[in-house]
Parts: C-alpha cells; sequence; structure tokens
C-alpha cells in the first residue's frame, strides 16, 4: 500500500526542500501549514497500528515548520547555518517516519 496522498505530498516536498530556492521553501512551508491542519483528520483514517507514527508525523513537520521561521529570523551567518542543519537533520527524521509509515501499511495490507 502507498502512502496515503497527504503523506505523499509532504514526502515529495522534502525530497524538494534541500535544492528549493527562497519562493519555494515559501510555498513549502505554506503547505506545511496547511498540512498541520490536515493530519489530524487522517489519524482516524489509519490502522491502529500506525496511528502513532502518523502522530510523529505531525509533531515533526510542526518542529520543523518552527525550525524553518527560526532559520528565516537568523541575522548572524553562524546562527542560519546552525539552523539549516538543524532543519536538514529534522528532515531525516520526517522522512524516516514517512519509511516506517509506509512500511507498516504494506504490513497491514499483507495481514488483511
Amino acid at each position: 500500500m502507498a502512502l496515503p496522498p497527504l503523506y505523499q505530498q509532504i514526502q515529495v516536498a522534502i525530497w524538494q526542500f534541500p535544492r528549493a530556492d527562497t519562493a519555494a521553501l515559501t510555498q513549502i512551508q505554506q503547505a506545511i501549514a496547511t498540512w498541520l491542519g490536515q493530519i489530524p483528520a487522517t489519524l482516524a483514517e489509519l490502522p491502529p497500528t500506525v496511528r502513532a507514527c502518523g502522530v510523529e508525523i505531525h509533531k515533526h513537520l510542526r518542529l520543523l515548520h518552527q525550525e524553518l521561521l527560526l532559520w528565516q529570523a537568523a541575522r548572524q551567518t553562524d546562527t542560519k547555518a546552525r539552523r539549516w542543519q538543524q532543519l536538514q537533520q529534522r528532515l531525516i527524521t520526517l522522512e524516516t517516519y514517512l519509511q516506517t509509515l509506509r512500511q507498516l501499511l504494506l504490513e497491514q495490507q499483507g495481514e488483511g
């Protein structure tokens, strides 16, 4: 089973994030804000055994949104570089949870 469409959109944005220019980052930031409002409704659609993974994705997406705001507000080069590293680490974490969600959904499908 593939990821639900919303989670697929998130994954595409994560892949695009490191190469995004300022305009694209602004679009991603707006999309994140939208997804943060949409994810809670999708949690009920996930099988109970994978719902926790969806909750973690929501949490880390919210943290990514906050870290993106902090990166944009940073004025000093060192601070901006440190914030960018934090963003990169958050993207890795989100990608891991998305991979886990996909795997759990595949396992659920195999059991069903």
